[in-house]
Order: C-alpha cells, then sequence, then structure tokens
C-alpha cells in the first residue's frame, strides 16, 4: 500500500519537537491507533530501520531465552487474542486508508 515497509505499531518513534507540534492537531485517535496515524502523518518524512522487536526486548525485559518465549507466544489464544484487540484501532485506521485511497 505504501511501497515500503512501515511500523504501524512501533515501539521507537524519535521526531523533532517541530515536527510534533505540526501532527498534533491532525491526531483524531485516542486509543493505540494513535502510533498508526502518527507514521501516516510523518510517512514522508521517516527513515526506518527494520527490527525483530521480540528477539530484543520481550526476553531483556522478562529475563527468558528468545526463541523459547517467541513458541509459548506464538501458540497461546490468550496472546493472540490480546495483540489483535490492542491493534484493532490500527487495523481500523489502516481500513479507512485504503477505503480512501480506492
Amino acid at each position: 500500500m505504501f511501497h515500503r515497509y512501515l511500523d504501524f505499531a512501533w515501539s521507537y518513534l524519535i521526531i523533532s519537537t517541530i515536527q510534533l507540534h505540526a501532527i498534533l492537531p491532525q491526531i483524531q485517535q485516542r486509543t493505540f491507533g494513535l502510533l498508526a496515524e502518527m507514521v501516516l502523518l510523518l510517512q514522508d518524512h521517516l527513515h526506518t530501520w527494520e527490527v525483530d522487536w521480540l528477539f530484543w526486548e520481550d526476553p531483556f525485559i522478562e529475563g527468558r531465552d528468545a526463541d523459547e518465549l517467541r513458541q509459548e507466544r506464538a501458540g497461546s489464544r490468550q496472546e493472540t487474542h490480546k495483540r489483535l484487540m490492542s491493534n484493532a484501532p490500527i487495523i481500523r485506521l489502516l481500513l479507512d486508508q485504503i477505503e480512501q485511497i480506492a
């Protein structure tokens, strides 16, 4: 859709106060969806790096083996449900964007 990889549920974003000041009035989301909205508003100005957040973040925080934790999370219905529900606002926002393009 955007002709490049964009993370809409990012865990790390660095922007200047000038950029933040410029987009704040345009942000309508009051949920986790604001992460995706910020990406959409800044997409022409973003420099991205692909990382495997699960590999470096959760195992470090939880003091666990990365592969073991990944398998446990991938096989958990509860974890899948939690992640889908937390990402629902982002999915709705992206669906709205697709409808506007079509």
